[in-house]
């Protein structure tokens, strides 16, 4: 009787893997990666980067924000690890904006007439310079980042504003200063165009209303009603004082 033969259950053999498929299969496939974002600049980023804050008042400021919630411009300033100006400084290259040192820097007449001074107080802001021909009115301003601010005085002053950085007190320094120097020296300018009259000439009864015009009381008045005009003031306050009168 015949035995069927059986049928091969032989495979094909898979090629053989040389060293250049092992590597290709050990290697994983690159995958496109995005760009690397630079970190935005910050406060503390600042502030270690100019040697103000060592890193370890950095990481102290950190986790203190972290755990208290506490403002960080707050923390810098009350564990006085910097000044009230270094900080200012630091905001100001932070939201790339100039800071100005009103120590240096005297208002100019032009830029204080667009303001009046109960404006410049309540708002912590100071105009210190103005270009006509732009319209563009430089004001100091402790919060620079205050559109609210920016927009009202635009409207106050119709000019076009250039916001400064400057710190609170220098800014309360400067407005009393420069409002006071500059009213004074109107009142100077008007007393040295009057001529005062020698004792015991005659007075022309003609000529009086020319005489009292020109009076140095009535040139100081017409000056400062000439200011507070210039400065859209609502009132004018005159205080004597011992040695000086304050308007």
């Amino acid at each position: 009787m015949a035995v069927p033969a059986q049928q091969s259950s032989i495979k094909p053999k898979k090629p053989a893997q040389t060293g250049e498929n092992l590597s290709e299969q050990a290697q994983p496939k690159s995958a496109s990666l995005p760009p690397v974002k630079k970190s935005s600049p910050t406060l503390l980023g600042i502030l270690e980067s100019q040697k103000v804050l060592t890193p370890a008042q950095v990481e102290k400021a950190r986790v203190e924000e972290a755990s208290t919630g506490r403002e960080l411009k707050k923390i810098i300033l009350e564990e006085k690890y910097a000044s009230v100006e270094q900080v200012a400084k630091a905001e100001a290259q932070l939201y790339k904006i100039p800071f100005v040192n009103l120590r240096e820097t005297a208002a100019s007449p032009e830029a204080l007439g667009k303001l009046p001074r109960a404006v410049a107080e309540h708002y912590l802001i100071l105009p210190f310079a103005f270009n006509e021909l732009k319209n563009l009115l430089s004001v100091a301003m402790a919060d620079p980042t205050d559109l609210q601010t920016i927009e009202f005085i635009e409207k106050k002053s119709g000019a076009k504003i250039k916001p400064f950085m400057s710190t609170s007190d220098e800014i309360s320094k400067a407005i009393a200063i420069n409002y006071e120097e500059s009213l004074s020296t109107e009142v100077k300018a008007a007393l040295k165009e009057t001529t005062p009259l020698p004792k015991g000439a005659p007075v022309d009864i003609t000529k009086l209303g020319e005489i009292i015009r020109e009076a140095p009381i009535a040139k100081i008045v017409s000056t400062l009603l000439e200011f507070a005009v210039k400065g859209r003031a609502s009132d004018i306050h005159i205080e004597p004082e011992e040695e000086k009168t304050r308007i």
